[in-house]
């Protein structure tokens, strides 16, 4: 539907134990989570406000989507894109109390969060995070809200995720592997397809963490590498 097309957009910054993320959610409900290298996000200016906000437009229009406006909340501005194409500041009259909403709802998800037996989110490793947390931090959010956007909201509408992509989840694919699973790449084109994934292991393959699926058809996986830290 034409209207299905065209995205409004709220959305907030988000912290745990000091980790930052933007948070955005449409008014079809499709959730989008991008992690926030700078850990004072109060500090950061309007340009760099602005350049993630292009980076969300920018997700959407990849998929043919078209971005009304969005809206962010701040303590002395807002940000707003409009007509998917200028950005304007301006006083905030309102909450985006949808997108604050979202954020309790993903933040209750993420501090029970484990990995390896140990919470992730714990200050011990959130103060001074290594780069291989940094990695899982910036994986994390993003496997866990797409759950969020398979959920069907309307009757006969379809789920979020479907409405922004194009066709439904492969759900056999999901279930393949659980976040931080150890698996191995295999590279030998003898026993298995070069670049293809397995839950076996091999002299010939590189061991890695499953850290999220790509939303592509092609069934292709994010993975951490363990020797080299790299994906």
């Amino acid at each position: 539907k034409p209207e299905i097309q065209r995205r409004q957009i709220e959305a907030d910054f988000m912290f745990v134990n000091g980790i930052a993320y933007l948070v955005a959610i449409d008014n079809t409900n499709y959730i989008t989570i991008i992690y926030v290298h700078s850990r004072n996000v109060e500090t950061t200016t309007g340009k760099e406000r602005k350049e993630l906000l292009i980076k969300i437009k920018d997700l959407y229009n990849r998929r043919g989507l078209t971005v009304i406006d969005i809206q962010m909340d701040g303590d002395s501005s807002s940000l707003k894109i409009q007509n998917g194409s200028t950005i304007d500041t301006y006083p905030p009259q309102k909450k985006c109390s949808k997108a604050e909403r979202t954020i309790r709802m993903i933040k209750n998800a993420m501090r029970t969060m484990t990995f390896s037996g140990v919470r992730i989110y714990d200050h011990i490793y959130t103060k001074q995070p290594t780069t291989f947390m940094m990695e899982i931090y910036k994986y994390y959010p993003q496997h866990l809200v797409r759950a969020f956007n398979y959920k069907h909201y309307a009757k006969n509408q379809g789920s979020p995720y479907m409405l922004y992509n194009g066709y439904k989840p492969r759900v056999d694919r999901e279930l393949n592997f659980s976040f931080g699973q150890i698996i191995a790449i295999n590279k030998s084109e003898n026993t298995v397809e070069k670049g293809s994934w397995s839950n076996g292991t091999s002299s010939r393959a590189d061991l890695a963490i499953f850290v999220g699926n790509v939303d592509n058809q092609m069934g292709s996986h994010y993975c951490l590498k363990l020797d080299t830290k790299k994906w």
